[in-house]
Parts: structure tokens; sequence; C-alpha cells
């Protein structure tokens, strides 16, 4: 077993941040969708300078659009990253000025509105009208036309049929 050379504590990401409210803010790789890592803690973070460590794949969508609604870029640094991983460091200043989100997601059927995040068709939509093949990935789901899975490898689209996330 390896030792820690320091002591690790766990607990909300929310609340550390309001317990070290005089440090700088460092989010690494926030997990995709979710909003407690990502936007919870920059909403409840009052430095006026954050970094942020990771792509836009990680965090919430909440998490990015208050990026680019209320935060400037002011130094981007490359980092070492997997093939295919653009990873970056990014140094953000809080905007003077704060502004609402008012971007609401959508159905991309029938327009109807859909929770913040999702991405694809409404539940009627994916019902009336359900995809070759469906796979839940947390809260969302990940949908894929009849070109898409005759276009997959064979090994692949065996493991996705089987995958215990296929939604029937």
């Amino acid at each position: 077993m390896h030792q820690s050379w320091t002591a690790v504590r766990t607990g909300s990401s929310v609340a550390a941040v309001r317990q070290h409210r005089k440090h700088t803010l460092l989010l690494c790789w926030p997990p995709y969708g979710d909003d407690a890592a990502s936007y919870q803690v920059l909403r409840a973070y009052p430095g006026e300078m954050f970094i942020y460590a990771g792509q836009e794949a990680a965090g919430s969508v909440r998490f990015h659009r208050e990026l680019a609604l209320n935060w400037t870029v002011v130094e981007q640094v490359a980092l070492p990253h997997w093939p295919q991983v653009p990873d970056s460091l990014l140094i953000y200043r809080r905007n003077a000025v704060r502004r609402r989100h008012q971007l609401r997601d959508r159905c991309l059927e029938c327009g109807r509105f859909i929770a913040t995040g999702s991405i694809g068709r409404c539940d009627w939509c994916f019902e009336r009208r359900p995809p070759a093949l469906a796979l839940r990935t947390g809260r969302h789901r990940v949908e894929y036309p009849p070109d898409v899975v005759a276009r997959m490898p064979s090994a692949l689209r065996r493991a996705f049929e089987q995958s215990p996330n296929r939604i029937a």
C-alpha cells in the first residue's frame, strides 16, 4: 500500500471553495455533466482569477456556458496530452458585469425544451421514433441512427448491443 504525501479529505467542492475564499480556484478535469463539480463550484467562487485544466468535454454544459458569458481567457498554455485529447491550461478573469444564462436546450426534432445539458431529442420523440441503437451515459442518452450503426466496426457494434447501458 502506498502512502499519500499529504492528508486527503473528502468533502463538497462548493464547501471547500467557500472555506478557502482567498485562494485561487483550480479545476482540473471536472467530471462530464457534473454540475456540482464544475458549475456550482465556479458560481460559489468569489475570486477574480480562475485556472482550468482540461478540455471542453469536461464539466457540465452550464459550466461552459458560465465561462463563455462571465469569464475571459487571459492566457492559454498547451499541455502534454494523449492523441485526440486537446488538453490545455486556461487562466480566466471574471468579467466586470455578470450576464444571466438565457439559452435553453431544445429537442433537435420537435423543438420542445429539454433539460440543460441534454443533447439530441426529447423523450417523446425518442419513444415515437426510436433510433437504431441508444445507450445511457449517466443521466443522458446517446442515440445512433441506422447509418452510423451500419458503419461501426462489428466488434464495437456487438459491444454496444450487449452493453448493460443499452436502452431497449
